[in-house]
């Protein structure tokens, strides 16, 4: 169920069928929603897909090289370490954070602002939400995470140390699903 300041505030974009705990969603589903890749008329289901199982940050966040950034699974509801997943087909109530100096890297660095923004959004002019959009969005890298940077065998994310076994972790290595996915039509 919404909570009170969501709905006042008309935040909510969720689907509760798939995103069942409004209460602890993060800011950027609020205003996105669910499924928020629209550009892309041809992978926007692939890329929206992996928000039911990926922190946003974990592809719009890039790092420098030499950075030490882990991942560690946290639970939808409790926010808690998930151990062990449960679950299939990316339905797991948790999700895949980026970590730094064991932070996590999922907190929305501007939140006051994006909670007044989505408020007020209609008394913007164009210009303003233009500038507003800019800010709020500073931190996101403007060349996100690409398919073929995780599904390949050196990957972005180290799928055994998730959790994966070796049978899928080997599947989600592949760069075949990179392929099916540029190749689909």
């Amino acid at each position: 169920m919404p909570t009170e300041t969501a709905l006042a505030l008309g935040t909510v974009k969720l689907d509760e069928t798939v995103y069942a705990d409004v209460e602890n969603a993060p800011v950027c589903l609020q205003c996105h929603g669910n499924f928020c890749h629209v550009k892309s008329e041809k992978l926007r289901s692939f890329y929206n897909m992996h928000t039911f199982f990926l922190a946003c940050e974990t592809c719009h966040l890039r790092f420098e090289d030499n950075a030490e950034v882990d991942f560690q699974w946290f639970d939808d509801k409790s926010g808690e370490v998930v151990k062990e997943i449960t679950g299939t087909d990316g339905n797991y109530g948790a999700k895949i954070v980026p970590l730094k100096s064991g932070n996590r890297l999922d907190s929305f660095p501007k939140r006051e602002l994006a909670l007044e923004y989505m408020r007020m959004k209609d008394t913007y002019t164009e210009e303003d939400k233009k500038m507003i959009q800019d800010e709020l969005m500073s931190h996101v890298s403007k060349d996100p995470i690409a398919c073929e940077e995780c599904h390949q065998k050196k990957a972005y994310v180290d799928y055994r140390a998730l959790g994966y076994n070796q049978p899928r972790s080997a599947e989600l290595s592949r760069i075949e699903i990179v392929e099916m996915s540029k190749d689909y039509e």
